[in-house]
C-alpha cells in the first residue's frame, strides 16, 4: 500500500494517523497544530479526558460533539 508523497524525500512512504505524520522511508515527521494553528487549550473531551475539543472536534482521539 502507498502512502503520500514525502516532502523531505520524495517517496510515496508518507503515512497520515489523525494529525500526526511519518515517512517509513527517511523518518520525516510532521504534526499539524491544534485549533488550525491557533493553539490554546481547549476544552476537556469526556472520551479521551485530554483539553483538545476544538469546534466540536477532539484533535487527539477525533470525538465529534454536536
Amino acid at each position: 500500500m502507498a502512502g503520500r508523497k514525502c516532502p523531505k524525500c520524495g517517496q510515496l512512504t508518507f503515512f497520515v494517523n489523525g494529525r500526526d505524520g511519518e515517512c517509513k522511508n527517511c523518518g520525516y515527521t510532521m504534526t499539524v497544530p491544534p485549533n488550525e494553528g491557533k493553539g490554546g487549550k481547549g476544552r476537556k473531551c469526556l472520551n479521551c479526558g485530554r483539553y483538545a475539543v476544538f469546534d466540536g472536534v477532539c484533535s487527539k482521539c477525533g470525538a465529534k460533539y454536536k
